[in-house]
């Protein structure tokens, strides 16, 4: 029969704290151990994603220099296939590292290829010089806008602007 008697409660508690010290000491390691773990692979996964943004920052901002040499070149009125090679070497290096996209990144990448699809199409239709100039001004400007984004996505603009906070 259970008691309400305060002595013996006292005495049940004061008998029952060395086993639940003895069941927390047992189960603190593997709580932590699990939580280490998780930790650890999502250190991980951030790095991993990271350096895919890294890589594709460097790869968009490759893409916005010969998107500003051939359209230096289309005003100085000379040919250029430049734009093509930048095209196709751009979706290749957009393709390799799609894994570690999320999904606005993959949908900014999207609009950025839609940019570049203009020029493309506007090229292979022989349009005037007076019309792409404005459309390599267009995906330059998208590129710049693609690169915050990414800078955005990892939290460089946080990190920034607490660094910046305390100066």
């Amino acid at each position: 029969m259970l008691t309400t008697d305060p002595k013996d409660l006292i005495e049940i508690l004061k008998a029952s704290t060395p086993i639940v010290a003895l069941i927390a000491m047992f189960l603190t390691p593997w709580f932590t151990a699990n939580f280490n773990k998780e930790q650890k692979m999502r250190d991980e996964l951030f790095s991993a994603k990271v350096k895919v943004y890294t890589l594709l920052a460097k790869i968009v901002t490759e893409s916005m220099r010969g998107l500003e040499q051939v359209r230096s070149e289309y005003y100085r009125k000379q040919e250029s296939d430049k734009f093509y090679h930048i095209y196709v070497d751009f979706k290749n290096a957009i393709a390799e590292h799609a894994i570690f996209t999320s999904p606005n990144t993959k949908s900014d990448i999207d609009v950025l290829l839609a940019s570049f699809h203009k020029i493309y199409d506007n090229e292979l239709l022989g349009e005037e010089l007076e019309k792409l100039i404005p459309l390599y001004t267009e995906s330059i400007y998208e590129c710049k806008q693609f690169i915050l984004k990414l800078q955005n996505d990892i939290g460089f603009t946080k990190l920034n602007y607490l660094s910046n906070v305390k100066k």
